[in-house]
């Protein structure tokens, strides 16, 4: 009867955890069962059968502690080979310093990574029925590309509650806005949105005082923060009931009072959504009616599915909402799940490719990679090292020692280097925890993990374990005790073929690193430095609000007298994110089925002037010109989707309003360099700016910001001073991409540093063997120069073959990321040349370096003994 290979294994390792007089009284009774259920009910039912007879075997030898610790600890850690152990921790100083830096930094990077990655992965899971909510989101056609936006038209939301009863709960959000609020004389600026009802219902934000229900039914209430709370209230402890009913003043149309209906719980961390307060929905569609108008897009809208229904079957059903009631364009309407909106939400041409998932599943990689190569170290260390203790084995065996019982004492020799490595990383984890907050932008607490972060640290550290201690454990007792005792003994040419295999192994992963982080950093400065079509140094900005709006001209005017300030003016946004556009442009011998949309932009006289935007043809806005209030400049991407040969003079009109066209800008980016230049329209619209530009002089920074708090605390008393610099703003948009090319520079390095750490021991090992041959050499009229390359060459030949396997993955995975951005720089040759010509020179300096010093030493030492 033929047994499964799964039963072998089991029984293999039954035989070798039992006590072997055990075994035997057992083994045989088992076998005369299984072939007796093997005739009766056959092959299938007999392995099964045998599978847990054999598990059964177990029972008595776990029941009895003397056996436990005879079969498993004993062989392992008894007394003798841990003192064997010990001793040789302390005799092998710079090879125990080694491995146990090596995989101790290699653990606690993968640790690290763990614990990034779980935060990642927690982003929006808090909410109770999560996986029923989602967001409603549009595919916007425009000519052959597909543009994926969260923004949607407001009647959406209605059409979907009132007629898919599939669906449970729906809220409509406006954007994130920043307002002041007031009390006490107390004005502090903060940010929040307004929102139906339903927002506190269908989101499980933990509302501590007031109804969920009615929290935003009245007209003037607002739900606040505990934050807020503490800071307009005064409350020292959490009796935030005491506090609903009172008032604070809104500071947007003019101090209008606002009722406490609702105090909530800080915002997680790991929300998508961040905001201090929330407002009832009216209050963002006051002065906006357009948004009513089925083509006008300028809200999100959230939605639970009830209990069994499935959001994504519903898409089918949704898409041609908005396309019914609008003409001229395609808005294809759909839902995405809510939870993957922090790491899914990478659309390209309407299909969902990716987001922060991506970096997410590189950095698992890169801790996996980081574990190998930290786990080879070691393993080639051992492999190489075991040489030495040939005749130990031989002696070992000779008397009696059994296989398993030399595995126990190598694996037992492993794990105290591993244990000693594991304590080092759990403690540079909490020490360290602070500067990696500081980096990412987390609040990560080491006492606030959870039961499985700490399972997934004991994984690494089995894993290490396993990886690290078992072969070299294994392929030290299986060497040949007749050979060794004989003199005969010699390591199989395949054992250095392996541990070169290895060696290359870290140094193509050392490589994709390298490179891959090199491409980071070049996109990052590539972004940092790109000429967007305008200058953003140098450039304030401060919200044109209360009476600084109604006296802006009264402003402008008292800051230019200013010696630090070359230019002031006023737009509708910042030209870094410009969120208005339409689609209803004509102008003369406009097509039928052109569907461009055109991003509008409003700005005062001497905006391209402070903005230092390049005029290509025509002329900028005059204020001798009075009809300039109606007119317009268009960009270049503008005049290439509108198809006209002399644009200055031409006619343009949308909304209503018709105007000519004064000049055309060169393009610049209004939006982030994942997306292509738009077409834009500027035209001067005093009553949509609310935005105060103030353009610098250079190196006087200082004294412009002072003027400008001058006259802002002159002019609106009532609102906090606030300021931001546009060049700050830019980086913000980039901060992610920035932190993420931080994180895999460190990484990098600390995988570079135990990779070479491992070919440091390796070449510490390999020159102690050839000691001999160096000595002859030397005494056969062998120089220095000679010598250092002869025992070099090998090591740079491993690290040419790493970087030429390397090179094409690394080129076609780093080629990929860049195509996520419409801008980016070149990958060069350049890189690849500086990261070959880098791993050469460090492994020709770690080396060289061992191999320098042994080059020098005399020669008649090593050969005394022969």
């Amino acid at each position: 009867m033929k047994i499964n290979k799964p039963n072998k294994y089991l029984l293999k390792f039954f035989r070798w955890f039992c006590h072997p007089d055990y075994v035997e009284d057992i083994e045989g009774d088992v076998y005369e069962k299984y072939e007796r259920i093997a005739i009766e009910k056959g092959q299938s039912k007999a392995n099964w059968q045998f599978f847990w007879m054999v598990l059964s075997l177990f029972r008595p030898s776990l029941m009895q502690p003397i056996h436990l610790i005879n079969h498993l600890i004993y062989p392992i850690m008894f007394r003798h080979n841990l003192k064997i152990s010990w001793r040789l921790l302390f005799k092998n100083k710079g090879y125990s310093l080694i491995n146990i830096g090596g995989l101790a930094m290699g653990m606690a990077v993968a640790m690290f990574i763990v614990l990034w990655i779980k935060d990642e992965l927690r982003f929006d899971r808090f909410h109770v029925d999560g996986d029923r909510i989602y967001q409603v989101m549009r595919h916007k056609h425009s000519g052959n590309q597909i543009e994926t936006t969260e923004v949607v038209a407001w009647n959406i939301g209605e059409v979907l509650q009132e007629n898919y009863p599939e669906i449970d709960q729906v809220a409509i959000v406006s954007p994130i806005t920043s307002t002041v609020f007031q009390r006490n004389e107390a004005a502090y600026r903060e940010a929040g949105l307004c929102a139906q009802p339903a927002f506190f219902e269908l989101f499980s934000w933990n509302l501590l005082a007031g109804d969920p229900k009615t929290v935003l039914t009245e007209p003037t209430g607002i739900a606040i923060s505990t934050s807020l709370a503490k800071k307009y209230f005064k409350i020292a402890g959490t009796d935030y009931q005491s506090i609903i009913g009172q008032t604070m003043q809104h500071a947007i149309n003019g101090l209008e009072d606002l009722k406490v209906t609702g105090v909530f719980e800080d915002i997680p961390t790991q929300s998508s959504l961040q905001f201090e307060y929330v407002l009832p929905i009216d209050h963002f569609f006051e002065g906006r009616s357009w948004l009513t108008g089925w083509g006008n897009n300028g809200i999100r809208i959230y939605l639970k599915m009830k209990a069994g229904q499935d959001g994504m079957a519903l898409n089918p059903k949704i898409v041609d909402i908005q396309n019914e009631h609008i003409e001229g364009f395609r808005s294809d309407i759909f839902l995405h799940p809510y939870q993957d909106q922090y790491l899914y939400a990478h659309f390209k041409d309407g299909k969902q490719q990716g987001g922060r998932i991506e970096y997410v599943r590189i950095f698992g990689l890169v801790a996996l990679m980081t574990i190998l190569i930290a786990c080879i170290n070691f393993t080639n260390l051992s492999t190489a090292r075991s040489v030495q203790r040939v005749k130990e084995i031989g002696v070992r065996k000779a008397i009696g020692a059994e296989k398993r019982l030399l595995v126990g004492q190598f694996m037992g020799e492993a794990l105290l280097l591993i244990l000693f490595a594991f304590a080092i990383a759990l403690f540079l984890i909490p020490t360290t925890l602070p500067y990696f907050n500081e980096l990412t932008g987390k609040s990560l607490a080491f006492t606030n993990l959870d039961t499985s972060t700490y399972l997934i640290f004991g994984g690494i550290g089995l894993l290490t374990a396993i990886i690290a201690g078992a072969y070299p454990a294994f392929y030290i007792a299986s060497f040949d005790v007749v050979k060794i005792l004989k003199g005969t003994f010699r390591q199989r040419a395949n054992s250095s073929h392996f541990r070169k295999g290895l060696v290359l192994f870290q140094f193509v992963v050392s490589t994709l690193l390298i490179v891959g982080t090199i491409t980071v950093y070049q996109q990052m400065q590539y972004i940092q430095n790109k000429n967007l079509g305008y200058d953003r140094v140098n450039v304030l900005m401060v919200q044109l609000e209360g009476d600084l709006y109604d006296q802006y001209h009264v402003a402008k005017a008292a800051l230019l007298q200013s010696p630090s300030i070359e230019y002031v003016s006023a737009g509708s946004e910042s030209p870094l994110e410009v969120n208005t556009g339409t689609r209803g442009v004509s102008w003369r011998g406009k097509a039928p089925t052109n569907e461009a949309s055109f991003n509008l932009l409003s700005g005062d006289f001497d905006f391209l002037k402070l903005m230092r935007m390049e005029l290509v043809e025509g002329r900028d806005f005059d204020p001798a010109f009075s009809r300039d209030s109606f007119n317009y400049i268009i960009n270049e991407k503008a005049l290439e989707v509108m198809g006209l040969d002399n644009p200055i003079g031409e006619e343009l009109s949308f909304w209503g309003n018709t105007g000519n066209i004064i000049g055309v800008v060169k393009g610049f980016h209004s939006a982030s360099l994942y997306s292509p230049i738009d077409p834009l329209i500027i035209q001067i619209r005093p009553n949509w700016n609310r935005t105060l530009f103030v353009k610098t002089k250079p190196n006087q920074t200082a004294e412009a910001i002072a003027a400008l708090e001058e006259v802002h605390s002159r002019l609106n008393p009532a609102y906090p001073f606030d300021y931001q610099f546009l060049d700050n703003d830019y980086a913000a948009v980039y901060q992610s991409e920035q932190t993420v090319g931080q994180l895999a520079f460190l990484f990098t390095l600390f995988a570079i540093i135990i990779a070479f750490m491992g070919l440091l021991g390796l070449s510490i090992f390999a020159v102690q063997r050839r000691l001999k041959e160096i000595s002859v050499r030397k005494v056969l009229g062998a120089g220095i120069g000679q010598l250092v390359t002869l025992l070099s060459k090998d090591f740079a030949l491993l690290i040419l073959v790493a970087f030429a396997v390397a090179s094409p993955i690394a080129y076609w995975v780093m080629n990929s990321w860049l195509s996520n951005f419409a801008f980016r720089t070149a990958l060069s040759w350049e890189v690849f040349l500086f990261t070959g010509g880098i791993m050469l020179l460090i492994a020709l300096l770690t080396v060289g370096f061992y191999a320098l010093k042994v080059a020098t030493i005399n020669p008649i030492q090593p050969l005394q003994s022969e």
